[in-house]
């Protein structure tokens, strides 16, 4: 992995930033939570992937900073906790304005249930 941008992110209480993907070029990523919490979702659309449609969630908090990788073909999305979360993020592409590479999905495309919070 070679950091080509390295860029943060508030996200505010709730905020849900639901999924997407980088369709133009690949486009590798590594998530930290350094402040609050993101429950993050990836969901894998790698044609050629042994993973291919699982989905899968990672709580990453800034009580128990960790990395979290996510290749390329996967998509992914968060909602943030109670107190809003800082993310410090990586990508080995860098962000073109005149061709973004960005791919948007309905926030519920893998179903609003992802979404909801879960009360124990």
């Amino acid at each position: 992995f070679e950091a080509r941008q390295i860029s943060v992110s508030w996200a505010s209480p709730g905020r849900i930033n639901a999924f997407h993907i980088h369709p133009k070029r690949p486009q590798d990523e590594v998530w930290c939570v350094l402040e609050g919490s993101l429950l993050v979702w990836l969901a894998d659309l790698r044609a050629d992937s042994p993973t291919r449609g699982n989905r899968r969630s990672f709580l990453l908090s800034g009580e128990a900073p960790a990395l979290l990788f996510i290749p390329s073909g996967v998509a992914h999305g968060y909602r943030a906790g109670h107190k809003g979360a800082l993310l410090l993020y990586a990508m080995n592409d860098q962000f073109n304005p005149a061709d973004p590479n960005e791919g948007r999905l309905p926030w519920d495309f893998f179903g609003a249930d992802l979404w909801a919070e879960d009360r124990g």
